[in-house]
């Protein structure tokens, strides 16, 4: 027989285009996947076994001619091949560039010089393969060059993968010994590594095999890369996550793995590519909205030829379609939807029913949170749970060390939400999340006025992607309960929080088309306090009436108390002494006779500090010293009650009172615990004010500058959480500014302004403190 001269891959390419059978047709004639097929012709598998090149002629139905062509291409190299004439390295050559991970590259490569067996999990698409290749490299003066690669996710489902490796290593059948006795004795004694790819499907063979050459072998260096780890002695795990993506306003988005990659693989596509700082923040939250997924962010850049990054955001919604492409590449490579597919092929239908159901939460989640909301019905959640974090389908964080913490990227949590709408129960799956929420809220709402308010804060941090998709479910209920009660439960979080607007939206949906006595007296006062953080008077006047109408008719004095506070506050803002003080006196009067201490101490609070602020806007200095014994009493009491919110609001009318006594340190003091111990439990609003206050106080030291860079810092942060100051707290503020303004000559305004706004919040404390304490999170 004559010398061949093309290679399999050209004859199999050109015998399959003459049959007319497309790669996935071919594949499932002759019983092999798609991507063995595609392996076959890119020449990856140049010397293909008999049997699958037998039933490859047969389904394309091959002359005689033919099939002799296509047997001898596929004999032509190395079949002479002894175990001593064994190729020294037969592994893929890299097509495209590796881009970041050094820190993931230094700890595998170091792996590779300590231990025997290391496995590269990650979910599908995150690249293990790519990173198998890399370290390969960079390990490879460790092994003279004698290294393999077995590309098991590309073999035919009858093909056992020791006879893989065998036939990658150039060995013939020796009558007499195995495949593996053959590898092994190919192998000796010598520094070998051998690179396993793609092993989840084939999982127990794979450890089979590893565990047999690992023993026979001591120089073997065994590398695996599967979604989940082979589970055998010896084996060390790393997980490959995701790319580092760009945080807003922190890092470079140039800078970040996940961009580049996504400019690299751009530049390929389109070499005249050119991307303005506008496009590059929008590459930015493309890959932010792609999780970092290498093989997704690959997908969207060889989009850049017909679409803009922006057009790509915006088809976002429907990911699975704008992440696919065609070509020459293994199915599960051309889309990330097959490759979500190929990971939830290991799942038992247990496994693959609760990962479904895990697409309602939204960001992080407990397991509490599955074993009493979605997975509720369901048996050994732990179980099931488990497998589906070594499937690499859900994230587990335990780093934090007080609880675990799970999350499904958004790309995977949009594969599991197809899943669980093709369920009957996803109805009842959505309910159960919402119940848990709900219940969650309303343990945690009396908390928020506790000296533990601050953790509580954080939780519900945690927990408030959750509690919105709540707040959606429970809002398309028939029955209005289960919304009422979890707006009343959220109100005082939207307060200390400053989610004034979202807060105020849910609580007016929650009371359209309710009878007033079916809400809540709590829902009422969220509804007003929000109203009154955020400085809408005419709202707020509105939101306090109804809610003093409703705690009348309810009987509840502690509710009529605090509603009469809230509507006397409404005219102390606008001037009306003689209402405010007269409505004043009533909520004293309700509040001691219902034995509320927080009232009290908010009465005495707003008594003392609204007289000072109506004094100082006449000019005039004269209730100041009156001031400060009510406002003292108001801390204290305020203090007895648990609730550091309110002792931080008391504390910042302490400080402005102090400040303009002349008692300058004992204002510092007040505003440090404020802004540093009480910072995590402290409002936008409160926050702004204590910088204003600290600010006055810098304007009364003889520092005009320190005073204008502090109220440019205030002025931006209000801006940001889109609070505005009182009318009467307004004017104070201005009155302050045109005063500093005398004092300095124009470019030194200028310059104090830009200072002031360009400050993060951690720095304007430490300005306004003059360096005392520390930082405050509001």
């Amino acid at each position: 027989m004559g010398l061949v001269t093309d290679s399999f891959a050209d004859v199999l390419r050109r015998s399959r285009r003459a049959s007319g059978l497309s790669q996935e047709a071919l594949a499932e004639s002759a019983g092999l996947s798609a991507s063995a097929i595609s392996a076959l012709e890119r020449g990856e598998r140049r010397k293909p076994y008999p049997h699958t090149v037998r039933a490859l002629a047969e389904a394309m139905d091959l002359s005689a001619q033919d099939r002799e062509a296509l047997r001898s291409a596929a004999q032509d190299r190395g079949s002479q091949t002894t175990s001593r004439d064994a190729a020294q390295s037969v592994v893929p050559a890299p097509l495209t560039s590796f881009v970041g991970r050094e820190d993931l590259v230094a700890l595998g490569t170091a792996l590779i010089t300590r231990e025997r067996l290391i496995t590269l999990t990650g979910l599908g698409g995150i690249g293990k393969s790519r990173l198998a290749v890399e370290l390969g490299r960079r390990a490879a003066g460790l092994f003279a060059g004698r290294r393999w690669t077995v590309d098991v996710e590309s073999l035919a489902r009858d093909t056992p993968v020791d006879e893989a490796a065998a036939a990658v290593l150039g060995l013939r059948d020796s009558p007499g010994h195995d495949h593996v006795t053959s590898v092994a004795r190919a192998m000796e004694n010598s520094p070998s590594m051998l690179t396993l790819d793609g092993c989840e499907h084939r999982a127990r063979e794979c450890a089979e095999l590893a565990t047999s050459l690992l023993s026979a072998c001591p120089g073997l260096v065994v590398l695996v890369t599967s979604q989940r780890p082979l589970r055998v002695p010896g084996e060390a795990v790393l997980a490959v996550p995701p790319l580092a993506v760009p945080v807003p306003g922190q890092v470079e988005p140039a800078l970040t793995d996940a961009v580049r990659l996504f400019l690299a693989r751009a530049q390929l596509a389109h070499p005249a590519l050119e991307l303005s700082e506008t496009d590059l923040v929008a590459v930015a939250e493309l890959c932010r909205q792609l999780d970092g997924i290498p093989l997704a962010i690959e997908l969207a850049a060889a989009r850049v030829r017909m679409l803009l990054v922006t057009e790509m955001i915006a088809r976002m919604q429907d990911r699975f379609e704008l992440l696919h492409a065609e070509g020459d590449l293994p199915a599960r490579k051309r889309a990330i939807h097959t490759a979500l597919e190929w990971s939830c092929d290991l799942l038992s239908p247990e496994e693959r029913q609760l990962f479904g159901r895990l697409s309602v939460f939204v960001g992080g989640f407990s397991l509490q949170a599955v074993e009493a909301g979605p997975g509720r019905d369901m048996s050994h959640v732990l179980r099931l749970m488990t497998t589906l974090v070594d499937a690499s389908l859900v994230a587990a964080d335990t780093s934090r060390g007080t609880s675990g913490r799970f999350r499904l990227l958004d790309t995977v949590r949009a594969y599991a939400s197809q899943l669980l709408s093709r369920t009957p129960d996803q109805d009842t799956v959505r309910l159960a999340h919402a119940d848990y929420y709900r219940e969650l809220a309303e343990i945690w709402e009396p908390e928020l006025r506790s000296p533990d308010q601050a953790h509580v804060l954080r939780l519900l941090d945690d927990e408030y992607e959750n509690m919105r998709a709540a707040l959606h479910q429970c809002a398309s209920c028939p029955e209005p309960e289960p919304l009422l009660r979890l707006v009343a439960a959220l109100g005082p979080y939207w307060v200390r929080r400053g989610r004034f607007h979202e807060g105020q939206q849910w609580l007016r949906r929650a009371f359209e088309g309710n009878p007033p006595d079916a809400i809540p007296l709590s829902a009422y006062e969220s509804a007003s306090d929000l109203c009154w953080v955020n400085g809408d008077v005419a709202t707020h006047r509105q939101a306090a009436r109804r809610y003093l109408d409703q705690a009348t008719a309810a009987g509840d004095v502690v509710h009529q108390a605090r509603a009469t506070l809230y509507v006397s506050s409404t005219y102390m803002v606008e001037g009306d002494r003689e209402t405010w003080q007269v409505l004043a006196e009533k909520a004293m009067e309700l509040a001691e006779r219902g034995g509320d201490a927080w009232t009290v101490a908010m009465v005495l609070n707003d008594t003392a500090a609204g007289a000072v602020l109506d004094d100082v806007t006449a000019g005039r200095d004269l209730l100041i010293p009156a001031a400060l014994r009510p406002l003292r009493d108001a801390v204290l009491l305020a203090r007895s009650t648990g609730d550091l919110y309110l002792v931080a609001l008391a504390l910042d009318s302490l400080a402005l009172v102090e400040a303009r006594s002349g008692h300058h340190e004992a204002a510092l003091e007040h505003w440090t615990e404020c802004l540093v111990d009480l910072g995590d439990v402290i409002d936008p609003t409160t926050a702004a004010t204590c910088i204003e206050g600290l600010a006055q106080l810098a304007l009364l030291r003889a520092d005009p500058e320190r005073c204008l860079s502090l109220l440019a810092a205030s002025a931006a942060h209000r801006a940001r959480h889109d609070v505005a100051p009182s009318p009467i707290w307004a004017e104070i503020v201005a009155t302050t500014s045109a005063s500093a303004v005398t004092e300095l000559p124009a470019e030194a305004i200028e310059a104090a302004a830009r200072s002031g706004e360009d400050l993060v919040w951690a720095d304007v404390v430490d300005l306004g403190l003059e360096g005392v304490g520390g930082v405050a999170s509001a």
